[in-house]
């Protein structure tokens, strides 16, 4: 990761209004944990972008990040204006109605979601927020049977979400087995977070190169 820094910042020096470049090193410094830095890096993409919907969708998953989630909202639902049918944005949309406690509104959103790892990933959540149980267990049955290569990542985060330590860490396994390409988002104190005082979960990360 510190190698990637120091490139992302070398290509912001020589290209400071590059709106790729901004919206790259805004990634990396969301990964490490260093919000303040996201969101003022994305601001500036955004100024330059004003109708770029990834731009719009990156700012807002930012404000969702740091708890600003009325401002997230609006640059979602801006988002989806500008494009109604962007992948994602539902998706985003649906976690900040879950952290807003409204919840029959982010099992909507989900439902709206046009990828379908997120879709299933985005129902099983939502449904175990409302106590449906059953529903939320065939949501994410569907998701591991339908992407089960592909989704290690996303099957970790939920279960672990779920509160399922001992899954989350065997889809962790998985995904570190076949190279997901999620896996260095296991560095973003973002995710996880209830896994980080499990014994497994240095072990783990040093194996990533990320300890």
């Amino acid at each position: 990761m510190h190698a990637a820094d120091v490139e992302f910042r070398r290509a912001f020096e020589l290209a400071p209004g590059n709106v790729d470049v901004l919206k790259a090193r805004a990634g990396l410094a969301g990964i490490l944990g260093r919000y303040d830095e996201t969101i003022e890096l994305l601001q500036r993409a955004a100024a330059l972008d004003p109708l770029g919907t990834s731009t719009l969708g990156a700012l807002g998953t930012a404000y969702s990040t740091v708890g600003r989630l009325d401002e997230a909202e609006t640059l979602l639902r801006a988002a989806l204006d500008l494009n109604p049918r962007a992948g994602v944005m539902h998706s985003k949309l649906s976690s900040v109605r879950l952290k807003q406690g409204r919840l029959e509104e982010a099992l909507i959103e989900a439902s709206l979601e046009p990828h379908p790892v997120l879709r299933l990933s985005d129902l099983a959540m939502a449904r175990h927020a409302l106590g449906q149980a059953a529903e939320s267990d065939a949501a994410l049955s569907e998701l591991i049977a339908d992407h089960a290569d592909i989704a290690a990542f996303d099957i970790a985060l939920l279960c672990a979400q779920r509160g399922e330590v001992d899954r989350a860490f065997e889809w962790l396994e998985r995904g570190y087995t076949q190279r997901d390409s999620g896996m260095p988002l296991v560095a973003s104190p973002r995710f996880f977070a209830s896994l980080h005082n499990d014994p497994r979960w240095l072990p783990f990360t040093k194996k990533m190169g990320l300890g």
